[in-house]
Formats: C-alpha cells, structure tokens, sequence
C-alpha cells in the first residue's frame, strides 16, 4: 500500500484554528498532515521528508524567523505552497508563490491541484517546419471558376467598348472621373 503524501503546516500560533480546518480537509483527502516542529534538528528532518509543506502567511508569520525559514528551505525544494491569510506580503522567495487559500465549496479540488506533484514534461523538440498547405481539388476548382468568370466579364466588356460608341464614351468618362478623384488623393497624401 503507498504511504500518504506528508504535508507539513507551518503557520504562526494565530493561525492555528485555520490550520486545524486545513489540517482536517487535507485529511480527508488522504494526505497525512504534521505542524511544523520547534525542535531544530526534528524540524528539518520532518522538512526533507515532506511532500509538500503549507505555509500560511500572515502579519504574525512576517515576525517569526523559523517560519521564514522554513519557507525558503521548502521553496528551494520545490515543495511549497505559501497562503496568504491577510494583507502581509511575503518576502521576495516567496511571494512569487503565493497562492490564494481555498475555500467554498471548490476547495477539496482545490486543494489537490494546490498539493499536486507538478506533471513531468517532455522534453523540448524543435517543431517540425510547417508544410504549405495543399490546395484541394475544391479551391482549385473555385479558382479556376473566379478567373473564367473575370476572364469573360473583361471580354464582354471589350466587346462592348469596341461595337458600341455610346458604352465606349460613357466608359471613357468613368475613366476621366476615377482618375481626376485618384489625382486629387494622391496631391493630398491620403
């Protein structure tokens, strides 16, 4: 049978009460829980077996340097999840990991994801180079049939410019038109 995953609570005596409700939820998830020890040499032996270590932090865990510690020493390791329970920033290590502290009704999932053992990536490969797409028989299709189309509407045109005076003059002045007004954008600059 596989042991429970160890999660360590540290917390400033403030927090206890919040600590015992953590200490019960994670429970009934299977984890096995322990407060953080006093004791120097106990303390980080319980640390180094520790599969994740809980830090909430607060003004009053700003103000013990066994829990600042304690913080550095589990993020070094990878294995920690800091909780803020007030306003208190904590420090550069780790305020980076500040999560927030799970609650409602989301929090049992929550705290898995929280406790969870990061997923291993593969590892990184260069992309292959992306081919150009095909064209397909369908927009080979399309374009064959947009071009007849343009193709036998520039005919017809021709057709008619060159076999009737009154499309001929009327196309012509059109043609002065458009290129007066393009003129007149061009001097703009717009």
């Amino acid at each position: 049978m596989k042991p429970s995953p160890l999660v360590i609570l540290a917390h400033a005596p403030s927090a206890r009460a919040l600590a015992a409700d953590i200490a019960w939820t994670l429970a009934q998830l299977g984890y096995a829980v322990s407060t953080l020890p006093d004791a120097g040499r106990d303390r980080e032996k319980l640390l180094a077996e520790a599969d994740n270590v809980v830090l909430l932090w607060s003004r009053d865990a700003a103000r013990r340097p066994d829990l600042r510690w304690a913080g550095k020493k589990a993020a070094a390791a990878k294995r920690l999840t800091c909780l803020r329970t007030d306003a208190a920033t904590p420090p550069a290590p780790l305020g980076a990991l500040v999560k927030p502290l799970p609650k409602g009704r989301a929090a049992k999932n929550a705290w898995r994801a929280l406790l969870s053992p990061p997923r291993a990536s593969a590892p990184m490969m260069e992309p292959p180079a992306k081919p150009a797409p095909p064209h397909t028989a369908g927009q080979a299709s399309r374009l064959a049939g947009v071009g007849v189309l343009a193709l036998s509407a520039f005919a017809l045109l021709v057709a008619l410019y060159a076999s009737d005076a009154r499309f001929a003059a009327r196309a012509n002045d059109l043609a002065g038109i458009a290129q007066a007004r393009a003129a007149d954008i061009f001097k703009r600059g717009d």
